[in-house]
């Protein structure tokens, strides 16, 4: 009796413990199942919920940004280069073949053009360069041809001028009659000018070369003017 009754035991706590172990492993798998397709559930509203990709802005590369400003740059230095060169010129050359643009005086213009020319140009080279060789022979222009008459004194200067001329201009005489250097001009006004006057005065650049001579060859020149 005892021996059935303690097998009877083993074959229920048998029983139970099979029991136990199906509930055991049917709870772990519902476990894992509903984790799983707690996981799965969570995943696909995600997947369908989620908002459509954007797209894609179009964007310029910084290559070809640079490129751009390189450019422009070059650009820039290139017309402010080419603008440095142009000399601002206060006249206009006519157009001859036309006959426009005349001016009504062409001797004005001329030595308009010609200061210039040598405001502009000259006097800036003639500033670098040694010794400057045009500081006084670039007045020289516009430039009215000229003849020279020279020689010991009383040797007839003043009489041949007078007779090549036609008319008494100079003053003659056996004895010396004049110390200087005068300058004759055929104008309209007869009148006489100093030496200082003719050198300084702004119409009379053709003769400022003469101004390297100094102040005592001033004091003996003079212009008449008839």
């Amino acid at each position: 009796m005892a021996a059935a009754r303690t097998g009877k035991q083993n074959v229920g706590r048998l029983v139970r413990a099979a029991v136990c172990g199906i509930c055991l492993g049917l709870l772990a798998w519902r476990g894992d199942l509903g984790f799983s397709l707690k996981r799965q559930h969570k995943a696909v509203p995600e997947e369908v919920l989620a908002p459509p990709p954007e797209t894609p802005k179009p964007t310029v590369p910084r290559e070809a940004i640079a490129a751009l400003a390189g450019l422009f740059i070059l650009a820039t230095l290139w017309f402010l280069a080419e603008r440095r060169k142009r000399l601002r010129r206060p006249y206009t050359l006519p157009d001859l073949t036309r006959k426009a643009g005349l001016v009504a005086d062409a001797e004005a213009e001329f030595r308009r053009i010609v200061s210039f020319l040598q405001d502009e140009l000259l006097i800036p080279i003639d500033s670098r360069l040694p010794g400057r060789p045009f500081e006084y022979d670039m007045h020289s222009f516009p430039f009215t041809p000229m003849v020279l008459v020279i020689g010991n004194h009383s040797s007839g200067k003043s009489t041949f001028i007078n007779r090549l001329l036609g008319k008494e201009v100079q003053d003659t005489g056996v004895a010396p009659t004049d110390d200087g250097f005068t300058i004759l001009e055929r104008r309209t006004a007869t009148d006489t000018e100093d030496g200082p006057t003719v050198l300084g005065c702004p119409e009379n650049r053709p003769y400022a070369e003469l101004q390297r001579f100094g102040m005592i060859f001033a004091g003996v020149l003079r212009r008449r003017n008839g």
